[in-house]
């Protein structure tokens, strides 16, 4: 017990800390009180998003050291983002076949 109130979990230093795998399950509660199309990987959304951010301002060996990535393949899948990627195409399907296909079930 001291001043502020006792400390309900042995693991905490302060009262007021927050340990390790606190808002992994904060995300967690919240995203089950949400739909599952919004629910979905919101924390590792939030954290590509920061990333992009960061590697924008410091670049990428600030952003590899605050993620703690052992490995640059890793944070270059956070930078990646959920941006979408278009290729260009072409269609060269010889109109004259179409009669000739037969749709098989």
């Amino acid at each position: 017990m001291n001043t502020f109130g006792k400390i309900k979990d042995d693991n905490k230093v302060h009262r007021c800390q927050c340990l390790p795998d606190f808002l992994s399950d904060m995300m967690r509660k919240v995203s089950s009180q949400v739909s599952d199309e919004v629910s979905g990987n919101v924390f590792h959304e939030i954290r590509s998003l920061s990333c992009r951010i960061y590697f924008k301002q410091h670049g990428f060996e600030f952003v590899q050291a605050l993620t703690n990535h052992s490995q640059a393949k890793m944070t270059e899948e956070y930078l990646k983002g959920d941006e979408r990627v278009y290729q260009e195409g072409f269609a060269d399907l010889d109109l004259a076949m179409i009669p000739k296909l037969k749709i098989i079930n």
